[in-house]
């Protein structure tokens, strides 16, 4: 199963790019369907998070007043990830 699920994004959908800093990756960043906004930490409640080695790029967990659980992305850390990195290098060759 593919870490990164090719999710088609249809003619017409709002998307947005986020771009990572410069100094991680030159040009890249990713393609988001949504997005939420900006919150306040002081909503959130962190939550104790095992160490997870199949996902290091993962910094920190929170929960919301809802009980959703938010992730903190160490961008650091992702970068730096083979299966991050090549991910279109993946798509490239299935649409080829």
């Amino acid at each position: 199963m593919p870490m990164f699920p090719r999710l088609s994004i249809g003619p017409g959908t709002e998307r947005r790019v986020i771009l990572i800093a410069d100094k991680l990756i030159e040009g890249s960043g990713f393609v988001v369907s949504r997005m939420l906004g900006l919150h306040n930490p002081e909503q959130f409640v962190a939550e104790v998070l095992e160490s997870d080695l199949a996902r290091p790029w993962i910094r920190g967990a929170y929960r919301d007043a809802a009980g959703t659980r938010w992730y903190e992305l160490d961008l650091s850390a992702l970068t730096r990830e083979t299966r991050f990195l090549e991910v279109g290098i993946g798509h490239a060759v299935a649409t080829a």
